[in-house]
């Protein structure tokens, strides 16, 4: 202690500056310039009382009154907007609970301000719901009126010991309000979900977004909560749902594990509105017979990601649908080969015009990506993610991307693409990179890619690669190229990840 305060005073009477060698008295210039350090400490010593003085002003409690805050000095009708976007914002309901906890002034617009509490968040960690929580959800929704409710309720460890709603009176408050859902988004066991109930309401539901999350596997057959026909209908993975479970006609955003693929064709025919799809196909959870006669065409698709379960599920699919709307195109999969001819099929049968295609774990016949490419020109993204076994057929792209036209070469593949994704456990060849970017016609210098984004992630290990390297000529080439596309080269060698590019940049 008596260190620190030897210490802050050096620091506050420093020692003078002496231009003298003498060890006698200052000369003149040497006293004028203690003599301004003198004053200067003296005025910090001014300066520090006076922010101490202004600092226990602004503590004081009737003079807070008399200058309200900024807050105090808006027009109601403005500070409620504000509360109401902070409110929307939150991610725990105490978050909202404390916009009237700071003054009285903040609690009456808080409270009298409808549309704050019509977003209610339960969070807990308990195996059961505390009775004082009870009355203080029922004044949350008496507070919002009757306006559209927004409902998150995060419990996964909630014990329900038996499946009649009245004995749990949380359930019994919130399907009294059924009439008022907007949205409902409910992380519960999943035993759960057969006790809400929207078939009660009073008035016609307003349900327009409808996620169920459990961290058990299990089935969902039935439920209450189809009945407002949600235009978004998320369930995760865990959840297996069969398809006479909801009503899928008005959807237009869904996320669903389904058995087969006919059941995927069975959600298409009945939801003609549906812009964006997102399947996994897992027979794990249950039996379902398939049937590959169903034929299927879909106008508004748009968005798909299919993660297949198996060979024929994918077939199956690719060879009964139909496409015309589509633009984005996900298809995931562990140790499956899509056959390239029955691709080929299913998009020349749909005429689309893909901006994104993505190969997660699907690896693609011998033919290969080059007879494809020509169906797509129209492609602005391309994600291959791929284990080492499954990429030799699609290495002849990588050198294709980097053939101009020519009279042996007539058309240049992908002409428009801009983001280029690799990700194997493989070495790239990545002398063929620079070789992107030049015009892809000798007689047209503006007739390159509009590449933005390369990112080439290989992931290796020493028993099969040795340490991967790029020259230093094809980094001073790939540094040209630096103001025009951003390169990310990556490898994950024996589980330490380096930049190649960065590696290079630290040794120049």
């Amino acid at each position: 202690m008596d260190f620190y305060m030897d210490h802050s005073q050096a620091k506050a009477n420093p020692a003078p500056r002496r231009l003298c060698q003498s060890d006698s008295a200052c000369c003149a210039v040497c006293q004028t310039v203690v003599d301004f350090q003198d004053q200067l400490a003296k005025a910090r010593a001014v300066v520090q009382d006076l922010q101490d003085r202004i600092g226990a002003l602004e503590l004081r409690t009737d003079l807070n009154r008399s200058h309200p805050s900024i807050i105090d000095r808006l027009p109601q009708e403005i500070a409620s907007e504000i509360f109401v976007y902070r409110a929307a914002e939150a991610s725990h309901a105490r978050e909202i609970i404390r916009l009237g906890a700071v003054c009285r002034n903040w609690r009456r617009i808080a409270w009298s301000s409808q549309r704050v509490w019509t977003r209610l968040i339960i969070r807990s960690r308990r195996s059961r719901v505390l009775e004082k929580h009870i009355p203080l959800v029922k004044e949350w929704l008496d507070r919002s009126g009757r306006l559209p409710l927004s409902i998150t309720w995060i419990q996964p460890s909630l014990e329900i010991f038996c499946e009649e709603f009245d004995q749990y009176p949380m359930v019994q408050i919130l399907n009294s309000q059924a009439h008022r859902w907007e949205s409902l988004d409910l992380d519960l066991p999943g035993v759960t979900f057969s006790l809400f109930d929207a078939s009660t309401a009073t008035d016609p539901p307003t349900l327009k977004t409808l996620k169920l999350n459990a961290s058990e596997k299990g089935i969902l057959r039935t439920t209450k909560l189809s009945l407002p026909t949600p235009r978004v209908i998320e369930i995760s993975p865990e959840l297996g749902v069969d398809i006479q479970t909801f009503n899928w006609k008005l959807a237009s955003h869904i996320t669903v594990a389904l058995p087969t693929a006919e059941s995927v064709l069975r959600i298409l025919e009945q939801g003609a509105h549906i812009l964006a799809f997102k399947v996994q196909l897992n027979d794990d959870l249950w039996e379902f017979p398939s049937n590959a006669s169903l034929q299927i065409t879909h106008s508004l698709l748009k968005d798909l990601d299919i993660n297949f379960n198996e060979q024929d599920s994918l077939e199956v699919f690719m060879k009964s649908v139909t496409l015309p709307a589509l633009e984005h195109l996900h298809l995931r999969a562990s140790d499956i080969v899509l056959q390239v001819p029955i691709f080929i099929s299913f998009l020349t049968r749909s005429s689309v015009e893909l901006k994104s295609l993505t190969f997660d774990g699907v690896g693609l016949s011998p033919e290969g990506f080059i007879p494809i490419a020509p169906l797509i020109p129209s492609l602005e993204r391309l994600t291959i993610e791929l284990p080492s076994r499954r990429d030799d057929n699609f290495r002849r792209l990588y050198f294709a991307l980097a053939n101009c036209i020519s009279s042996t070469n007539p058309d240049a593949i992908l002409p428009s693409l801009q983001d280029f994704h690799w990700c194997g456990e493989s070495i790239f060849p990545w002398k063929v990179l620079p070789y992107y970017l030049r015009p892809l016609s000798p007689q047209d210098p503006t007739s390159c890619r509009p590449l933005k984004l390369i990112r080439i992630h290989c992931t290796l290990n020493s028993r099969r690669h040795e340490l991967p390297v790029i020259s230093e000529e094809l980094f001073a080439q790939l540094s040209r190229l630096a103001d025009r596309v951003k390169l990310q080269l990556r490898a994950r060698y024996d589980g330490d990840t380096s930049d190649l590019m960065d590696m290079w940049k630290f040794i120049l």
